[in-house]
């Protein structure tokens, strides 16, 4: 229970083990697959991993002469883990076995929503972007681009997706809310009801928010931009001023000027 589960690259890796009655201790050290275990199996390398008929990468055999009462507490220092990956140490003495999985380095991300799809980042042990990383994901890679991001489509079915983060030999299990391609367009509108005099103007002020995903995206994936006024007069008549082709803009409001029409009773402004 003294081991440490994940350890950095370059980190000295110890294992300490309570042997007792053991004249003779082996010492295997393996060297898991975990791309291959990752995709096929779709979960962490466990600790129960059946290693029956794998050929360890290291073997070793220590001799010991303590009594068979006493109980020792043994270090092991592992040179032998010198790179990423996922390591099983298992330890077998006088019929019983030990083990310990050791993972060396951990990979993560940042992710962001554009129109093109959710847009990673793979970061290593120090939180810097590895621009040769790919994401394996449902039986397909996808590598990153120029600036170091790589994007993942949207999903008919959206919900929590399980993807392994590849960098060279080395690879990371994780998952994240995979999102479908669903747009929203909300939009403020204001006029104050003193400007509201009959025959005379008065300005609207207009202010949308476009999301994709419940993300905010930019308003030039907009077009054909259409501001409906609708006015009702007090016998219940509806009439509609059309603007067509209404100017929007990132860093400020957008307004329109409109003559308050005779009789109103209520007034209405949409953004399609």
């Amino acid at each position: 229970p003294t081991v440490e589960r994940f350890y950095k690259p370059g980190q000295k890796v110890t294992v300490e083990l309570d042997v007792k009655n053991v004249k003779t201790l082996i010492r295997k050290i393996y060297r898991i697959n975990s791309l291959k275990y990752y995709q096929e199996m779709g979960e962490s390398v466990p600790l129960s991993l059946d290693l029956d008929g794998l050929v360890a990468n290291e073997q070793e055999s220590i001799t010991y002469d303590e009594a068979p009462l006493r109980r020792v507490r043994r270090s092991f220092e592992l040179p032998q883990l010198d790179a990423r990956g996922v390591y099983v140490v298992e330890f077998i003495g006088a019929g019983k076995r030990s083990r310990a999985l050791i993972q060396k380095g951990r990979l993560a991300y940042v992710v962001k929503t554009t129109p093109a799809g959710q847009e990673f980042t793979v970061l290593d042990e120090d939180n810097k972007p590895l621009p040769t990383a790919r994401i394996w994901m449902a039986g397909r890679y996808y590598d990153a681009a120029k600036d170091a991001a790589i994007t993942l489509p949207f999903s008919t079915s959206p919900g929590n997706q399980k993807i392994v983060l590849v960098s060279g030999e080395f690879s990371s299990l994780t998952s994240f809310d995979h999102k479908s391609e669903s747009y929203s367009l909300e939009c403020g509108f204001f006029v104050p009801r003193e400007a509201l005099v009959a025959g005379r103007d008065a300005t609207v002020v207009v202010r949308p928010e476009l999301k994709l995903a419940g993300e905010p995206v930019s308003l030039k994936l907009l077009k054909d931009v259409v501001l409906s006024v609708t006015s009702t007069d007090i016998d219940g008549v509806n009439s509609t001023q059309r603007v067509e082709d209404f100017k929007i803009f990132e860093d400020r409001e957008s307004t329109h000027t409109f003559q308050t029409p005779q009789r109103l009773g209520r007034i209405s402004f949409a953004l399609t």
